[in-house]
């Protein structure tokens, strides 16, 4: 064998190493069976009505429009489905002691769960139902997009 074909030979043999490795790399094994794919993110939305319409997965949700006494921050979520969806964050909320004007900022770590789900009048899906802790807060509105206050009476 000559020196150029010997060459030549020994650059494809490290071409194809190189290309392994660069697979390899790039290409980590997955948990997943052969074939397995992602279930799909559900389209069902959260909105606080508060410059916030039509969420999936927020971040953030204000409970309370206007006033800001009740806010859920750091939210991250371990399943977003068809009819309900469930994480934890940290509740911001004012005690109201002695009064709401003189009141305190609490934060409490709370479990969260979105349910409920209904229509809007354009057929987008949305979660009327905030359970935050043993706090809910239930849509007023028939229709939604709507702001979450705690005095509203449960709807049907």
């Amino acid at each position: 064998m000559n020196r150029w074909t010997a060459l030549a030979a020994w650059s494809a043999a490290g071409l194809v190493v190189i290309l392994s490795l660069v697979f390899a790399i790039t290409h980590r094994a997955s948990d997943a069976p052969p074939g397995a794919v992602d279930a799909p993110l559900s389209a069902v939305r959260i909105t606080d009505d508060c410059d916030n319409p039509g969420q999936i997965k927020p971040t953030t949700i204000q409970l309370t429009c206007g006033d800001g006494s009740a806010v859920l921050n750091d939210l991250t979520w371990s399943d977003w489905g068809e009819t309900t969806a469930t994480g934890e964050g940290v509740l911001n909320q004012v005690d109201c002691d002695p009064s709401c004007v003189e009141g305190h900022d609490v934060s409490t770590s709370v479990p969260v769960v979105l349910s409920q789900p209904a229509p809007a009048e354009n057929g987008t899906m949305y979660f009327t139902r905030i359970s935050v802790g043993d706090q809910v807060f239930q849509s007023c509105w028939a229709e939604p997009p709507a702001p979450y206050l705690p005095a509203c009476p449960p709807t049907k």
